[in-house]
């Protein structure tokens, strides 16, 4: 029962991920429109958007906390006392490891995109 119930958590936290990964990429597409407006000096335009990404960080936000409460309740049951990575993670759920690893990627690549467009 107690590995069924991991295992259920285990999609939930993946599905969590898959849900950040698009509000990424959402925020990324947003920054980059923003380049583009105010290059274009149409700042006007900007008030929706900045709205836009205040929801969205807003959204994350409320995702990351379900993760890592799924984190901790997992860690718990193990008997673990800190906060587990997805690396840890894919040692526990091998069947899960490579999309775990893969989200996780995907993640760090457009974070890392986001954070370009920032220092612009």
């Amino acid at each position: 029962m107690k590995k069924e119930r991991n295992d259920v958590k285990m999609k939930q936290m993946i599905e969590i991920l898959k849900k950040e990964l698009e509000i990424y990429k959402e925020i990324l597409k947003i920054s980059e429109d923003k380049t583009d407006i105010i290059v274009e000096d149409k700042v006007d335009s900007l008030k929706p958007m900045v709205e836009r990404e205040e929801t969205l960080v807003s959204e994350y936000i409320s995702l990351e906390k379900q993760r890592i409460a799924i984190v901790k309740d997992f860690a718990k049951s193990q008997g673990i006392n800190e906060l587990l990575k997805v690396d840890d993670l894919c040692k526990y759920f091998p069947e899960d490891a490579e999309e775990m690893k893969s989200l996780k990627a995907e993640i760090l690549d457009v974070t890392k995109k986001i954070k370009e467009d920032y220092m612009i």
